[in-house]
């Protein structure tokens, strides 16, 4: 797996139901000798929220050629990158995520905040109250788009690390959002019940990984659940013996 660095130029395709999305990113780091060659931009294909056009993120993946769009690199996971600059800070502040916030109030921000302004956001949003003409209704939605950008990425880049595929990761932040890791963390087993496609081998493998014992209360409910169904689905029966389960 290779990983391929840049700045989305603009959105080519983006699925609002399963989350696919195809970009041209303006190459800017890459580990792999072969993207170079199609420097300066690359069509970049995946599943994953729709990202911000001004940000710079990284992908994870390999460089394919489509018999019909030709060269695109198929991504399987993201991380987005900080912003280190102040042109590249000013440009995220002023684009359509923040609504109502232009390169003028995105300027006044980063003067005035430097370049951990998102930071200082996220951990307290009366960083803002110093800038000029910036209420208190946009302070509260500035903080709030920061916050939750930086959780859906936190949350994918987790829900990775069990295995699980960028769609079905997608699928669970969609579900749950910012409180995706808490709630599978506390109790995989929730997936099974909201997840499509998740049923309790999957879940049980994401609830080892986490740590769970073999006898938690969340497993045996999600066991003999888990029977219940199988025993019902083969034989049309709702009720199923004690010593018959065991």
């Amino acid at each position: 797996m290779t990983y391929i660095e840049g700045t989305i130029k603009n959105h080519l395709f983006y699925n609002e139901e399963s989350s696919y999305s195809v970009l041209r990113l303006e190459i800017l780091d890459t580990d792999d000798k072969e993207i170079i060659r199609y420097e300066p931009t690359i069509i970049v294909c995946g599943f994953f929220p729709r990202l911000d056009q001004h940000k710079t993120y990284r992908f994870y993946g390999e460089v394919k050629e489509h018999p019909k769009y030709g060269i695109q690199y198929q991504a399987t996971r993201f991380e987005s990158v900080v912003e280190q600059t102040t042109s590249g800070l000013v440009e995220y502040l002023a684009s359509d995520l923040f609504k109502g916030v232009g390169p003028k109030l995105a300027q006044a921000i980063v003067d005035q905040l430097g370049n951990t302004a998102l930071e200082k956001i996220a951990n307290d949003k009366h960083v803002l109250d110093t800038i000029p003409r910036l209420g208190a209704k946009k302070r509260d939605q500035i903080q709030k788009t920061i916050i939750e950008n930086r959780a859906a990425e936190k949350a994918m880049v987790w829900l990775f690390g069990f295995q699980i595929s960028p769609k079905m990761a997608l699928k669970i932040y969609n579900r749950f959002g910012f409180a995706a890791i808490e709630i599978v963390k506390e109790n995989p087993y929730v997936l099974m019940d909201t997840i499509e496609m998740v049923g309790f081998k999957r879940a049980d493998e994401i609830a080892f990984r986490i740590g769970f014992s073999y006898d938690h209360p969340y497993r045996i409910r999600a066991v003999i659940l888990y029977l219940l169904s199988e025993y019902m689905n083969k034989y049309g029966d709702t009720y199923v013996p004690l010593d018959t389960m065991i």
